[in-house]
């Protein structure tokens, strides 16, 4: 339309309002002065007024735009605007006057809490919801464009339903076309019903009649019921099936108490209504009283058996924490605890504004995520539980001073605690005395006289209120905490977790988790060791979850590069480090922006050095840490599944180390970096470096498996033993060293000749080499087999037979090549000695010795760990006098105590009979152990011990057990260690018998008995024996020829190595014509724990066969008896065939009912019907 086209319409468009407004005009200015218009009518014509003049305006505002000399008389229209206006307003003044005074009634206005649309994430039956709610608060709201309705739609759905409309644009046109898809896809009656109903039929069982439980049952109940009957299903003609499914979900008392209220027409309203007062009468059967409940909160676990973990500024360290939970009958009250609001202000400027708790009596500060970083001494919890104060604070009834600064003004209104600053901050805030004040109680509230006002303190956050107060309209009971919470500040807990494993026998679990099953199929499809990080979710949905983490790497690399600085030998080791990564070209420098960070799925890892300075070959290694946490508080390892350990035990391993001649170990370099990773998954590990501060950062993304993240030593291992699967048939030698005899890079193989040594070294070579793995560190105690290894590849240091994670080793087992034996030995200690509960446990919980060689020394150890938890002192409190001389006479033991040598192997050169010989004893002061021993006896008569291994226990605190009891429980550890010796020693070489000895004839007799004839707890342990040792012969020693006696009462670290028993067993065994000793068997009739039986005869009567009965006869009629069911639905039934007995009287018969369906029935199950004087049934 050309410009005088549209002058021309606005002209008209102007001239039909100026009409309109005269119109108002005309009316008002000829109005009579008796005329009156309502308020509303007024109002009304007002707004429309100025709707009118407001449009005249645009039009003319437009029309002079097209043509400036246009002359409209704006003055004098606008003055008729006036007018008319003025007149308006004049009349809603005067009615406003001339209507009658009403009482005002004023409310406060109800603050409802804001109504939210669920997410909807694919539930049938949460779709009725879901849609009704969107319907009205989006779909129904005009003030909305589609785009932004679309926008909701996207953010109110996961899982399925967003994977429907994710890739529509965000344009407006996709709304109704996501509505659409979104309609069609869950608005499917058959569906929404089907899962209602599944919903009914899967009810969880009330498994006690409680008010709580039968509420929540009926409330289910009526909802699914409701939701079928919206969707139009005739519900009340179910009734017979429903009660049925209903009636099968009671408790037995429930459902016994429904049965005798039941008339002839049974229904649910009826069942519904029974439970309901049932419920209702439970409730008034409860009678207010005082409640005492010891649980676990938030902050910490409660100790158990063993030492409550340590408490570093970590979320990993949970403190010991009990609460005692009262519920007082007062609800007008509380006691209100002094809280602040502060600002939290991040390194980065991010504030943060939080709630604090000021506790003086807390040792220690606690902060949960939201505000982690305000102090670096403050322990980290995810959420600080319990919301303060517990009720809202009644101000109607408190005077505050009015010339104070409240610290936290909704000091009265229940909120979440995000910092609890303890005594070490406490008194710190707080300013002099002569601030304090107090509240005081309102007038009309002086009824209440004899509660304390609270008071009033001044702080550096402003003034804090504790004290008494009023809650305001409360009527429930308020629980009033006690919490006791106990932390630690050293970080002892993975060392104490260590040493309790080692000295437990290895148990292998044949059960497989599903993240392991998951972990074991994502390895599998990958044909070559270009592996995949095992992921939770897909690949392109790790972005969103993960988030940030380029901001926390790269403060972490900042620090790094502080710490180097300050080291110019670590500096110059690192550089190396790194450099050779490159160069192997095990990683590669990338560009950053290569990257879409807030799309790609990326993860920078920080990474820290570790210095050995005792490694003869890498003193510097790089550790990378995969657990940092983004800026969603994800870490890359919580995104990763947890594979199996496939390896077998270091257990295992040292006790197939010592069964062959011959041995031969290497290591194998860098595994972790011979194996690739898929280049989709690489962007998941990228650090950060560059030599020096002048330089830009690099971004550097490794190309290999990286150690350091949760998958890596499950995937790593795995290629091992996938290469023996595969190539087992081509290298049988080499497949079972890397099955059986390698602990994670670490190659142990062992042989009866050189032969087959120099055979098994060149499989594992050639498998290995297969793999793309290459072999260093090579020593044998056959040095002829090492001739073509390059001497830079050899190694002639001692080899330790401990974990890496072991860095401070009190007790550690060492192989020494030259002699080919196993040493044993203390380091140097220092000349402190460790005074402390801390310090001790600490000490102690270092012992590493796997198989137990040392074991009358460990003993000892946790003997004395046991006296130290058990006298309850502090963490850093000195031990009693008596404790602490026993332990300076322990540890001066271990400081005089020479290495003591033991041979590797176990002499099975020409053997011609081997057995497994093992001992077991018990002490009611100390401890109860077993140990085995290896005894070879060879083509020319020689015989030879060896100890393999042992495992002790000390005695339980809370419970006192006999000393059969404890020679019971001694007994089942050795059967345990006994069963998984013999499997291993099976292996390589073939037991002729295996022979467990006990001092105990009382155990004896037990394994000897049925176990029928035992109490519950021996009974159960005799039955464990019996299945563990089946085919092993059970014998008795003297206690002066058992060894174990060692292991049940402690040695003296430096008298163990001259101990006459523990290293070469019973003398008995030493004789060539060794035979299993015979001992006179316990008698029976004196044997303690047998379960007593009584024959108590008795004449009971029988009322029901007081009369003689005839016989059922064939054709019969009867009533079938059904167990809960109501005599009324019993079916009737016809009598097919009858089954008397010796007397022939019939005990048993086979009916038929009316469905066709036969079965058999005793006759005390049934009712004959009568027979008339005819025979007529």
């Amino acid at each position: 339309m050309d410009n005088e086209g549209t002058l021309s319409v606005l002209i008209n468009q102007r001239g039909q309002v100026k009409g309109l407004i005269t119109k108002l005009y005309n009316d008002f200015v000829d109005l009579s002065p008796d005329t009156s218009l309502s308020q509303d009518a007024l109002t009304v014509k007002e707004e429309r007024l100025k709707q009118l003049f407001g449009r005249y305006e645009n039009y003319n505002l437009q029309i002079i735009g097209l043509d400036p000399s246009d002359r409209e008389d704006v003055d004098a229209f606008e003055d008729k605007y006036v007018t008319t206006l003025a007149k308006i307003k004049s009349m809603l003044r005067a009615n406003a006057l001339s209507e009658p005074k009403m009482p005002v009634v004023t409310s406060t206005p109800t603050a409802l809490p804001q109504i939210s649309v669920p997410i909807f994430t694919g539930k049938y039956s949460d779709y009725k919801t879901f849609i009704g709610l969107f319907n009205s608060l989006v779909d129904n709201n005009r003030n909305l464009e589609n785009i932004q309705k679309f926008y909701y739609l996207r953010s109110f759905v996961s899982d399925e339903p967003f994977d429907l409309i994710k890739n529509l644009p965000m344009i407006a046109e996709s709304y109704d076309e996501g509505l659409k898809i979104i309609h069609a896809r869950y608005d499917n009656q058959y569906k929404i019903r089907n899962e209602h109903l599944n919903m009914l039929l899967d009810l969880q069982p009330i498994s006690k009649s409680t008010a709580s439980n039968i509420r929540q049952f009926v409330s289910n109940v009526k909802q699914q019921l409701a939701a079928l009957k919206n969707l139009d299903c005739k519900v009340d003609e179910w009734d017979p099936l429903v009660l049925c499914v209903l009636l099968r979900k009671l408790d037995l008392i429930c459902n016994r108490e429904f049965q005798l209220t039941l008339d002839l027409q049974p229904s649910v309203d009826k069942l519904i209504a029974f439970l309901e007062r049932r419920a209702s009468a439970l409730e008034n059967s409860e009678q207010p009283h005082l409640e005492r409940t010891k649980m676990t909160c938030g902050i910490g676990v409660a100790a158990s058996e063993e030492p409550p973990d340590s408490s570093k500024p970590s979320s990993k360290s949970p403190a010991a924490c009990q609460i005692l939970t009262l519920l007082s009958n007062s609800s007008s009250t509380q006691v209100l605890l002094p809280t602040a609001r502060v600002k939290l202000v991040g390194t980065d400027g991010t504030v943060v504004y939080a709630k604090a708790l000021l506790d003086s009596g807390s040792q220690t500060s606690f902060c949960n995520r939201r505000a982690s970083g305000i102090a670096k001494n403050s322990a980290k919890k995810d959420k600080i539980p319990s919301k303060l104060p517990q009720a809202p604070v009644d101000m109607s009834k408190l005077v505050l001073p009015p010339n104070i600064t409240l610290a936290d003004r909704d000091f009265g209104v229940p909120s979440d605690i995000h910092i609890l600053m303890g005594a070490d901050v406490f008194f710190q805030v707080l300013l002099p005395l002569e601030s304090t004040s107090s509240a005081t109680v309102s007038p009309h509230n002086a009824h209440h006289g004899s509660l304390p006002a609270p008071t009033i303190v001044n702080t550096k956050f402003g003034h804090i209120i504790a004290g008494n107060t009023y809650n305001h309209s409360y009527s429930l009971p308020l629980e009033k905490h006690c919490l006791f919470c106990k932390t630690c500040d050293s970080d002892i807990t993975e060392t104490i977790s260590n040493f309790w494993q080692a000295e437990s026998v290895p148990e292998v679990f044949t059960e497989k988790f599903s993240e392991h099953n998951t972990c074991e199929q994502i390895f599998k499809e990958n044909n070559r060791f270009e592996v995949a990080l095992p992921l939770k979710l897909p690949l392109e949905s790790v972005n969103e979850t993960l988030g940030d983490s380029l901001h926390f790497a790269l403060k972490r690399f900042h620090n790094l590069e502080k710490r180097l600085q300050k080291d110019s030998q670590l500096n110059d080791l690192y550089k190396k480090f790194i450099a050779e990564y490159l160069a192997l070209d095990h990683a590669s420098v990338i560009n950053i922006e290569d990257y879409d960070l807030g799309r790609d799925p990326t993860y920078f890892l920080p990474h820290h050095p570790v210095i050995r300075m005792d490694k003869r070959t890498t003193k510097c290694r790089t550790v990378f840490d995969g657990g940092m946490l983004s800026n969603k508080k994800v870490s890359l390892n919580d995104l990763q599944l947890n594979g199996p350990v496939v390896q077998r035990d270091l257990f295992d391993i040292v006790i197939l180390f010592r069964l062959e001649k011959y041995i031969i170990i290497s290591d194998i370099k860098h595994m972790f970096r011979a194996i690739s990773l898929k280049p989709e998954h690489r962007p998941l590990q990228n650090i950060l470096w560059r030599d020096s501060p002048d330089k830009p950062i690099d971004c550097i993304q490794l190309k290999t498996l990286t150690y350091g993240l949760k998958s890596s030593s499950y995937l790593a291992t795995r290629c091992l033993i996938e290469l023996a699967e595969r190539y087992g048939d081509e290298f049988p030698k080499a497949a079972f060293v890397l099955k059986n005899q390698t602990y994670v890079d670490d190659i142990l193989a062992t042989a009866d000749t050189l032969d087959s040594l120099i055979e098994t070294k060149k499989q594992i070579c050639s498998l290995l080499e297969l793999g793309g793995f290459q072999l260093h560190k090579w020593s044998s105690n056959a040095p002829q087999v090492l001739h073509d290894i390059p001497i830079q590849n050899q190694y002639f240091d001692k080899v330790d037979l401990q974990e890496d994670n072991v860095c401070l080793k009190t007790l550690g087992i060492n192989y020494d090549i030259k002699s080919d034996s196993l040493t044993l030995s203390a380091p140097r200690l220092e000349k402190k000695v460790p005074a402390t509960k801390r310090e001790i446990l600490s000490f102690i919980s270092k012992f590493f010795d796997p198989v137990g060689l040392a074991g009358p020394i460990v003993v000892g150890g946790k003997a004395i760990m046991q006296k130290v938890w058990k006298e309850h002192v502090g963490w850093d409190s000195p031990l009693s006098d008596p404790l602490m001389k026993e332990w300076n006479d322990f540890y001066n033991s271990l400081n005089i105590m020479g290495p003591i040598v033991i041979s590797r192997f176990a002499h099975l050169d020409n053997s011609a009979c081997i057995q497994l010989v093992g001992f077991v004893d018990a002490s009611s002061s100390t401890a109860y152990g077993c140990c085995l021993y290896l005894r070879v006896v060879d083509t020319a008569g020689n015989v030879s011990i060896s100890l393999l291994s042992s495992k002790s226990r000390v005695n339980p605190i809370k419970k006192e057990l006999t000393v059969p009891r404890l020679e019971l429980n001694a007994a089942v550890l050795l059967a345990k260690l006994a069963k998984r010796v013999h499997d291993i020693l099976s292996l390589k070489v073939n037991v002729s018998n295996v022979v467990l000895y006990s001092d105990s004839q009382i155990v004896l007799a037990w394994i000897a008995t049925n176990v029928v004839t035992l109490n519950t707890y021996v009974a159960n342990r005799v039955l464990l024996i019996t299945q563990l040792t089946c085919g092993y012969t059970w014998a008795y020693v003297s206690t002066e020829h058992n060894p174990a006696d060692c292991l049940s009462r402690g040695v003296a670290p430096h008298e163990l190595q001259q101990h006459p028993l523990w290293w070469t067993a019973s003398p008995c065994l030493h004789e060539r014509d060794y035979f299993v000793p015979t001992y006179e068997p316990f008698s029976v009739d004196a044997l303690p724990e047998l379960r007593l039986y009584a024959e108590l005869p008795m004449a009971m009567s029988r009322p029901k066969w007081k009369n003689v009965r005839d016989n059922l006869q064939i054709g019969q009629l009867v009533i079938l008896r059904e167990n809960n069911t109501p005599p009324m639905y019993w079916p009737m039934a016809r009598i097919t065939k009858v089954f008397p007995g010796t007397d022939n009287l019939v005990r048993a018969v086979e009916v038929r009912t009316s469905n066709g369906h036969t079965h058999k029935r005793s006759v005390t199950r049934m009712c004959a019907l009568p027979v008339d004087d005819n025979g007529d049934k």
